[in-house]
């Protein structure tokens, strides 16, 4: 964390990137007259803030790896995994410090808000499991990269991802409509959006925890090996 607070150019991706998307949309339904709520907001929004929230991590995994920090856990009496679930955690909290300032922001603008605090609750457990579990794909992406552009690579395809919840309006080639639509981004927003809309727990919801569950257990798996081949 001490790390973060020292890097303006994180801060700036994880906070202000977030916001000022949230504001462009905002305002730009404003000024076509449309009446826009915070539920139909929030969802994409609350995608791109959790892709920004772990654009980092891979880049700070790779730091502390040329760094010999890992050397340096292993030879302390602590949990050899220490190191990595510090970056893990410290990528869930600052992205549900950045989703809880968009919340902040959108009753702060007086935009229509419906959803109970339960459904609330339940959208940033949910969009919590998801950034923990693509914060160990990135680690994964720290550990191996050879350069810290490399390590920071990961996140340019789920920006691509992204696009499916961005421009889902498209009609596109068959096999690129069912990438956008079928995949964890795409399942994750759509199920927030059901869930804070009309308060169902639609099946895009329980896709996106299977999806979760799925991503955290693989890349756990190969981060921990790989991370142990690292030293003898």
């Amino acid at each position: 964390m001490k790390h973060l607070r020292r890097n303006g150019e994180a801060i700036l991706s994880i906070f202000a990137i977030p916001i000022a998307f949230f504001l462009i949309n905002y305002f730009m339904a404003v000024s076509q007259g449309e009446t826009i709520s915070f539920e139909q907001l929030f969802p994409s929004m609350a995608i791109l803030t959790v892709l920004m929230g772990i654009s980092y991590t891979g880049h700070r995994v790779f730091e502390d790896k040329e760094k010999n920090m890992v050397m340096r856990i292993k030879s302390m009496p602590v949990r050899q995994t220490a190191l990595l679930w510090a970056h893990a955690v410290t990528s869930v909290l600052t992205t549900l410090a950045s989703l809880l300032t968009l919340l902040a922001l959108g009753f702060l603008l007086g935009i229509e808000n419906s959803a109970g605090i339960w459904q609330w609750l339940l959208s940033f457990v949910i969009l919590g499991l998801l950034t923990l579990a693509l914060s160990w794909f990135a680690i994964i992406s720290g550990l191996v990269a050879k350069t810290a552009s490399m390590a920071s690579s990961f996140f340019y395809l789920l920006m691509f991802l992204m696009m499916g919840i961005m421009f889902g309006g498209l009609e596109l080639p068959t096999a690129l409509h069912i990438l956008m639509n079928y995949q964890p981004l795409t399942h994750t927003a759509n199920g927030v959006s059901y869930l804070l809309t009309d308060g169902l727990l639609h099946a895009d919801l329980g896709f996106a925890v299977l999806w979760a569950i799925a991503i955290f257990a693989v890349c756990y798996f190969f981060a921990m090996r790989k991370y142990r081949k690292l030293t003898p």
